[in-house]
């Protein structure tokens, strides 16, 4: 049986694009940007402007070794970065910057984002709907 764990990934703003777009090379989300990976808006207070850019997802062992041998710039050589304008080095920065926790498939996903955003000094930005373009 393949074990599930709860990912909780927070990306800083600067990082966003490049890391949504190695989510896309690695196969795990997919254009037009801003993808659907790292929706989360972040910042130390709640205000803007967005420091970080944050999510939740389920995943297998298999994802969470590869994010970490992401870290090291050791990816499969059928992962084509140029596709999405990125080189090896761009991609290795976003997958450095990302702050990564994971937890038993038992947590609470709700809890599991609570304490990560409260370990990062991080609250989610609440952004006016009079402020969203439609």
């Amino acid at each position: 049986m393949t074990m599930i764990h709860s990912v909780v990934m927070i990306i800083a703003a600067e990082l966003q694009e490049k890391a949504s777009l190695l989510e896309c090379a690695i196969g795990k989300d997919e254009a037009p940007l801003p993808g659907k990976t790292y929706v989360r808006p972040l910042s130390p207070d709640g205000s803007e402007p967005v420091t970080h850019w944050g999510c939740h997802t389920w995943e297998t062992q298999a994802f969470l070794d590869g994010k970490e041998a992401a870290k090291s710039g050791d990816y499969p050589p059928s992962v084509d970065f140029a596709v999405y304008g990125l080189s090896k080095d761009d991609a290795h920065s976003a997958a450095a910057g990302l702050i990564v926790s994971v937890r038993d498939i038992a947590v609470r996903p709700r809890d599991h984002w609570d304490e990560v955003l409260a370990a990062s000094g991080l609250v989610p930005v609440v952004i006016k709907t009079e402020d969203l373009k439609l």
